[in-house]
């Protein structure tokens, strides 16, 4: 909406990785919670900072293989996640969302009109 006038668009890139709210570190070659989104799938399914993640759907996984397992997975899945909550073994289960854009770019549209050339032209003060 505010780009238009001057031939401009917001473009955005998404990963192939189903979502779960989860930023993982590696820690001594296993997978730990280093943060949790606000509202994800994970903060849904009770997956804390801290919390080892183990295994999804009876697999083991790591910090490397994570986000190509999720892959194996249809968006809208509930999948079985195993972890270690505080030194104990849990079961917990994570729907997969939609993959998000994790980086945007503002470009010129391929046909702008004249006027939205002229637009750019006079706020870019060429």
């Amino acid at each position: 909406y505010y780009l238009e006038p001057f031939g401009l668009e917001l473009r955005s890139s998404r990963t192939h990785v189903p979502f779960t709210g989860l930023t993982l570190k590696s820690k001594n070659g296993i997978a730990e919670v280093e943060k949790v989104e606000f509202g994800s799938p994970a903060q849904k399914a009770g997956i804390s900072t801290g919390d080892t993640i183990l295994a999804i759907a009876g697999i083991r996984v790591t910090v490397d293989n994570f986000n190509e397992r999720l892959q194996d997975f249809e968006i809208g899945t509930t999948i079985p996640v195993t972890i270690f909550q505080q030194d104990l073994l849990r079961h917990v289960e994570i729907t997969l969302q939609e993959p998000i854009a994790t980086h945007f770019e503002v470009v010129q549209v391929t046909h702008a009109s004249p006027s939205q050339e002229t637009n750019l032209q006079l706020w870019l003060n060429v």
